[in-house]
């Protein structure tokens, strides 16, 4: 079967995590965000690159929604820098020529705080997705576990000692509220395929996030389960009767994890 992989085509969304090759000189466009949240405006937009004073402050104690939204600039100047926790972070300089220069605190771990679009063409570099495997080796036990990040709440993780190897998905889902000792695991793909496990028991613990549940799976794929995973778009999930939606880029990604995993 011909992989959908090799015809997947990522859109102005993808997330550069440390490659920063891939903003350099860039124009960057500032995307719009939920409507419930603009209120709050932009976080990590600065005047100065020492990264003390907002722009445009303030919704709330960040930069001014209407300041920054659809605004277009382009990166001239990346600085690394290691924050007081010992993460490695960037300062970004960009210019626009309404704004004039100014800077963002950009932080490669975490995806939902670039809150960019890229503008016009630009390619993945190879190999782009596998490094963001993180590989954990067991010296006293001899085996090898690899993990891929998680996006829209779904990650992959592969076990292996030896010639033997597992391949797991980890799904996890926001509920409202506590159920016990359920099972059910439901994915559903693009072209109306969809990966059932039924009896996956699901843990639950209270959300650090406020209110409510999180609801987790964590199930064996079969070799199937594997080649259907890797040749069609997970469009929505459902654990339990917790339903979620997958982002169409995140679902792309999660194609190029899968297929980094199972070569490892």
């Amino acid at each position: 079967m011909t992989l959908l992989l090799s015809t997947i085509a990522f859109g102005q969304d993808l997330f550069p995590a440390y490659d920063t090759a891939m903003i350099s000189g860039r124009e960057l466009k500032v995307k719009p965000i939920a409507e419930t949240l603009q209120r709050y405006g932009y976080d990590g937009f600065f005047i100065d690159e020492k990264l003390k004073k907002k722009f445009e402050c303030c919704d709330g104690v960040n930069s001014k929604y209407k300041s920054l939204v659809d605004k277009i600039f382009k990166v001239v100047e990346i600085q690394p820098y290691t924050d007081i926790l010992n993460q490695r972070k960037y300062t970004l300089k960009l210019t626009n020529t309404e704004t004039g220069d100014i800077y963002f605190d950009y932080d490669p771990r975490y995806k939902h705080l670039w809150n960019f679009h890229f503008v016009g063409e630009h390619k993945i570099p190879e190999g782009f997705f596998c490094r963001n495997i993180e590989m954990i080796a067991d010296k006293f036990k001899g085996d090898t576990t690899y993990m891929t990040p998680y996006a829209s709440g779904f990650s992959f993780i592969k076990k292996k000692k030896g010639k033997d190897e597992i391949i797991y998905l980890s799904k996890n889902q926001p509920g409202s509220t506590l159920n016990v000792n359920e099972k059910g695991l439901i994915v559903l793909l693009e072209n109306g395929k969809r990966l059932d496990k039924p009896s996956a028991k699901l843990k639950v613990k209270s959300s650090s996030y406020g209110s409510g549940y999180v609801y987790s799976a964590f199930e064996i794929l079969t070799p199937s389960d594997i080649d259907l995973l890797l040749n069609n778009l997970i469009t929505d999930s459902r654990l339990y009767i917790y339903d979620g939606e997958t982002n169409k880029e995140d679902a792309k990604t999660l194609v190029e994890y899968l297929k980094c995993i199972k070569d490892k």
